[in-house]
Parts: C-alpha cells; sequence; structure tokens
C-alpha cells in the first residue's frame, strides 16, 4: 500500500460529508466504484 492511501482517504472524509449530498454521492458512486469512496460510503452509510 501506498503511503498516500490513507491520506488520500482521511481527506477525501470530510469533503464528502461538507460538499456531497447523499444522492449525489450514490450518482458518482455508480458512475466510477473507487476503493476510497467504496469505503467512504460503507463507513457513513449504515446497513
Amino acid at each position: 500500500m501506498e503511503p498516500n492511501s490513507p491520506k488520500k482517504i482521511q481527506f477525501a472524509v470530510p469533503l464528502f460529508q461538507s460538499q456531497i449530498d447523499p444522492e449525489a454521492a450514490e450518482q458518482i458512486r455508480k458512475r466510477r466504484p473507487t476503493p476510497a469512496s467504496l469505503v467512504i460510503m460503507n463507513e457513513h452509510v449504515p446497513p
């Protein structure tokens, strides 16, 4: 794993929470499911 991976995820979490709405996040996830976005979605969306 690259040392940038965890930093990217940590940096993306507040961005997703503040700027992107749940609906927009779902559209983005459907468009291009990246590992970081999948992790963020799994953490913020309760099963």
